[in-house]
C-alpha cells in the first residue's frame, strides 16, 4: 500500500514538472519582446491620396422656356449630339415675326428720312465756299472800290479828303478803315484754304467768322454815311456821289450777310433735324432689338457642344414656362468629383495629377486626370466632413461615360533621394516631438533620437527631414 501510494506522489511530481516546463516554452517565449531593426536608407517617396469618385459632365444644362407657348419645331433627340448655339425647340412665333417685319419698316423709312436730311446738309455745306466767296467779295468791293474815294493812302495811312464838324466819327471812321485793311487780308487768306470737303466744324467757323467780317463792313459803312452827313465845305454833287456809293456797299453787304446768315440758320435746322431723326432711328433699332429678342426666347437654343439627354418636346404640345424642356450633357469632357475627409484635405492642391481607374474598366486600364477645383465649405456625410474636388480628365476618351465610379490616387507630394524609413518606426509625444530608438552598440542597445518627418509615402515609408543619415539603424515597431 505504501509503494502504491509513493509510486501515485512520484508520478503526480512529474506532471507538475512538465506543466511547469510546458508553460514556460509555451508562454514564457511569447512574453518576450522581439526586436526587429530596419535601416534608413535613401530613396524616392511619394505621397498619394485615395478616394473614390462620380465621373460627371464637366458641363450640364436644363432648358426652358421663359414663357408658354405652342411647341411647333422639335429639333433633336434624346442622344442626338448637338452644337453651340444650335436651336434645339421651336415655339410658334407668327405673331412676333408679323411684329419684326413692320418695326423693320418702319425702320427703313425712319433711315431714309435722315438720310435725305444728311444729304439736304451736306449740300448745304457744299454750298458754303460760294457764299463765303461771294460774301468777301461784296465785302471787298464795298470796302475799297465804294468807299475809297473818300481817303488818301486808305491801306496804310487813311485820312479823310473832307473835314467834318465831328472829329470823333471822323477818328473812328479812319481807325475803321485802317482794321478792315488787315481784317479783310485775313479773311481772304482764310477762305482761300477752304474747301467743298472741308469738315463741317471748319466750314461752321468760316461762316461765323464770314458774319462777323461783315457786321464790321457794316459799322465801317455807317461811319462813313455819318461823315458825309456832318462834312464842312463838301460840295453837294460830291456828297451825293459818296452817299450812293456808301448805299451801294450797304446793298452788298446787306446781301451777303442775308446770304451767310441763311445759310446758317439752314445748317442749324438740318442738324437739328438730323439729331431728331437719329433718336427716331435708334428707338425704331430698339424696337426690332426688343422683338428679336422677344423671337429669339421662343427657341431653346443649346449654349454647349454635347449630347441631348432629356427631351420632353413634342410638336403642337404647350410648354408651360420655367418648366426643363431638355437637357445636354458636354459630349467629350468630363470630370470627376470626389469627396475627401478634413484629414487628407490639406495635402491636396490645384493642378495635383492623379492616375485612376474605371470599375467598368477594371485596374488594367488607367486613366490620367488633375485636380481643377476644390470645395472651401464642408459636406457633412454620414457625420463625417468632407471637402469635395473637382478633377478633370487630361485627354478626352470615348470610353468615359456620365456616372462611372472612378478610383483615384492623387499624387499630392514628391521627394527624390530622401532618407526614408518605416512610418511605424517614428514615435510621436504627448508634446508633439517624433523620435525614433536608433541602435548605438551590436549588443542591441539602442536611445532615443528625436526626428524631423516630412511626407509620408503611399508605400508606408515616411521622409525624414533631420535627424538621420544613410544607413543608421533603427527600431521597427510591430510586424
Amino acid at each position: 500500500m505504501k509503494k502504491i501510494i509513493k509510486k501515485h506522489w512520484i508520478i503526480s511530481g512529474v506532471v507538475v514538472l512538465l506543466l511547469i516546463l510546458g508553460g514556460y516554452f509555451i508562454f514564457g517565449k511569447k512574453s518576450a519582446v522581439k526586436t526587429d531593426f530596419t535601416e534608413a536608407k535613401l530613396d524616392n517617396l511619394v505621397q498619394t491620396v485615395s478616394v473614390t469618385g462620380n465621373i460627371k459632365p464637366a458641363e450640364s444644362v436644363d432648358l426652358a422656356f421663359e414663357k408658354s407657348g405652342t411647341i411647333r419645331k422639335v429639333n433633336a433627340d434624346v442622344g442626338d449630339k448637338v452644337y453651340a448655339g444650335e436651336a434645339l425647340v421651336e415655339l410658334d412665333n407668327s405673331e412676333f415675326s408679323t411684329q419684326l417685319a413692320k418695326a423693320q419698316a418702319d425702320l427703313a423709312s425712319q433711315q431714309a428720312t435722315l438720310d435725305k436730311a444728311k444729304f439736304i446738309l451736306n449740300n448745304y455745306y457744299n454750298d458754303v465756299v460760294d457764299v463765303i466767296n461771294d460774301a468777301y467779295t461784296k465785302a471787298n468791293d464795298a470796302v475799297r472800290n465804294q468807299t475809297d474815294a473818300l481817303f488818301t493812302y486808305p491801306e496804310t495811312s487813311p485820312k479823310l479828303v473832307f473835314s467834318t464838324n465831328d472829329s470823333q466819327n471822323e477818328i473812328d471812321l479812319q481807325s475803321q478803315r485802317l482794321v478792315l485793311a488787315d481784317r479783310l487780308n485775313s479773311w481772304l487768306k482764310d477762305f482761300s484754304k477752304l474747301q467743298r470737303n472741308s469738315q463741317s466744324d471748319i466750314l461752321d467757323n468760316a461762316l461765323i467768322e464770314s458774319e462777323s467780317n461783315l457786321n464790321e463792313v457794316r459799322k465801317f459803312l455807317d461811319f462813313a454815311d455819318k461823315a458825309v452827313v456832318d462834312s464842312v465845305f463838301l460840295p453837294q454833287s460830291t456828297a451825293a456821289t459818296y452817299k450812293n456809293d456808301i448805299n451801294t456797299g450797304r446793298a452788298e453787304v446787306d446781301t451777303a450777310l442775308t446770304s451767310v446768315v441763311g445759310k446758317e440758320q439752314d445748317i442749324g435746322q438740318e442738324k437739328a433735324t438730323i439729331t431728331s431723326d437719329e433718336a427716331e432711328v435708334q428707338s425704331y433699332e430698339a424696337s426690332v432689338e426688343n422683338i428679336k429678342a422677344q423671337i429669339a426666347k421662343t427657341s431653346l437654343v443649346s449654349p454647349i457642344n454635347g449630347v441631348v439627354t432629356v427631351q420632353n418636346a413634342k410638336v403642337g404640345q404647350i410648354a408651360t414656362a420655367n418648366v426643363t424642356m431638355t437637357s445636354v450633357i458636354s459630349a467629350s469632357r468630363f470630370d470627376i468629383e470626389a469627396y475627401v475627409p478634413e484629414a487628407d484635405i490639406a495635402k491636396i492642391n490645384v493642378d495635383d495629377t492623379t492616375s485612376l481607374t474605371l470599375d467598368a474598366y477594371g485596374s488594367a486600364v488607367n486613366f490620367a486626370a488633375s485636380v481643377i477645383k476644390i470645395d472651401p465649405g464642408e459636406t457633412v456625410i454620414e457625420g463625417v466632413p468632407t471637402y469635395k474636388v473637382t478633377l478633370r480628365f487630361t485627354k478626352e476618351d470615348a470610353r468615359i461615360k456620365s456616372g462611372m465610379t472612378a478610383n483615384l490616387d492623387i499624387l499630392t507630394a514628391k521627394r527624390d533621394n530622401v532618407i526614408v524609413i518605416p512610418q511605424r518606426s517614428v514615435v510621436t509625444k504627448s508634446d508633439g516631438t517624433t523620435y525614433v530608438l536608433l541602435k548605438t552598440s551590436i549588443d542591441g542597445t539602442t536611445r532615443e533620437q528625436t526626428v524631423q518627418t516630412g511626407i509620408r509615402g503611399s508605400d508606408g515609408n515616411i521622409e525624414i527631414v533631420s535627424g538621420l543619415k544613410e544607413g543608421d539603424m533603427i527600431t521597427t515597431f510591430g510586424e
